[in-house]
């Protein structure tokens, strides 16, 4: 699949190729300005304002405006993935924080069963216990080979569940796995982790390779020590 590739959108060319790979987590770390992406000559606006995307004023009434064109066991599926309290179906989207439109709009995404789900600076103003849940989400998404794609800045959130990064400044810099592009690529801020990983091998000379998982990461160096 490409991105932004050689696609013609009324008669004028998008030339910068980014490789998205299929039913995985592709994320987008951009030092520029993403304003859309053509994906298969069709073209994603990238809405700033995500109240934007709402038709009704709370989650229930999209629920029930959608309801005709929807499978009811889309819905099913996506209030049992979400579990969000019964009150904050009816809360009213005005009212909503930041971190609350997000996963709202998330929501919406899976209820339409698109193979492509598009999300930009998703993990903005997330708590630690909602961006868990953002997590075991994504994963869902994937068990059900959806192909996602997370425009994003945020590199430790990138490194718990990217497959497939891309750095884009005006045009792309590097691609690759996580490994590739944090290990090999000078970039402006790597995740801890790494960082760590690489200061011990160029300062101490020991090689204790790259993990997901501090946990991981200390039990690597217990091993060593051992």
């Amino acid at each position: 699949m490409e991105v932004i590739s050689n696609s013609y959108i009324n008669d004028k060319k998008y030339e910068n190729c980014l490789k998205i790979k299929d039913n995985c987590v592709n994320c987008i770390i951009d030092y520029g300005n993403i304003r859309d992406i053509i994906i298969n000559n069709r073209k994603y606006i990238l809405l700033k304002d995500i109240s934007k995307c709402f038709k009704t004023s709370s989650l229930e009434k999209e629920i029930k405006y959608y309801k005709k064109y929807i499978n009811k066991e889309l819905i099913q599926n996506a209030i049992d993935l979400f579990k969000f309290d019964e009150n904050f179906y009816k809360k009213n989207i005005k009212t909503m924080s930041s971190s609350e439109l997000r996963l709202s709009y998330m929501f919406l995404n899976l209820l339409f069963n698109k193979d492509i789900v598009i999300l930009d600076d998703i993990t903005s103003n997330l708590d630690k216990d909602n961006i868990k849940k953002l997590m075991i989400i994504l994963k869902e998404l994937k068990k059900q080979n959806k192909t996602i794609i997370i425009i994003t800045n945020d590199v430790e959130f990138i490194h718990k569940v990217a497959d497939n990064i891309i750095v884009v400044k005006d045009e792309v810099i590097c691609q690759g796995d996580k490994y590739d592009v944090f290990v090999n690529y000078d970039l402006n801020v790597i995740p801890n982790v790494i960082q760590f990983s690489k200061k011990v091998k160029e300062k101490k000379e020991i090689k204790i390779g790259y993990r997901d998982q501090i946990t991981d990461l200390m039990k690597d160096i217990y091993r060593f020590a051992k």
